[in-house]
């Protein structure tokens, strides 16, 4: 009987192991569970900040092609833009010379009738004034054009080098 007595000790201890180990292990089984959860929503947000910044990228990308193309766009409008402007250049000199002559002769007939006004003791002396702001209004007006014409006359001429190199234009650079 004492055989007995130790074989059900046994049993019931091992029962008791069993159920004990089983219990702790359950705890294990728990924390390992939460784990995964834990791990599979950090590698979803993961996977949601990568898509995120990937389209941010994406966006950025394509408004850097958007602006290069605009860029590109505007330098070639400006230089067409500047090319027809050379084009016409000569034309506008020689309308500019044309113009410029008869300012020339409106400012001669004007300092005439200022010199009549001032010999001629009749004149008033608003007049007078009249007569002086026009023929300065015509100088200012011909010494305008003298230098545009000269601006447009020199634009035919080639510029150095060295005073485009700090725009970077004009070489192979």
């Amino acid at each position: 009987m004492g055989k007995l007595v130790l074989l059900i000790a046994m049993a019931l201890a091992g029962a008791a192991g069993y159920y004990i180990g089983s219990w702790s292990g359950r705890d294990a089984l728990q924390a390992l569970s939460k784990a995964k959860d834990l791990g599979a929503q950090a590698q979803a947000e993961h996977d949601k900040a990568v898509k995120s910044l990937q389209d941010k990228v994406a966006g950025m990308t394509t408004d850097y092609e958007q602006g290069k193309q605009k860029l590109a766009a505007d330098h070639q409008q400006a230089k067409s833009e500047f090319t027809a402007t050379l084009a016409r250049r000569d034309e506008r000199i020689a309308a500019l010379g044309k113009s410029n002559s008869g300012t020339v002769t409106q400012l001669a007939a004007a300092r005439a009738a200022a010199a009549n006004a001032n010999a001629n003791t009749g004149s008033t002396p608003a007049e007078k004034a009249r007569l002086q702001a026009d023929i300065d209004r015509l100088e200012k007006e011909v010494a305008a054009q003298k230098t545009l014409i000269a601006g447009l006359e020199c634009s035919k001429v080639q510029v150095p080098e060295e005073l485009l190199a700090p725009l970077r234009v004009g070489s192979a650079r």
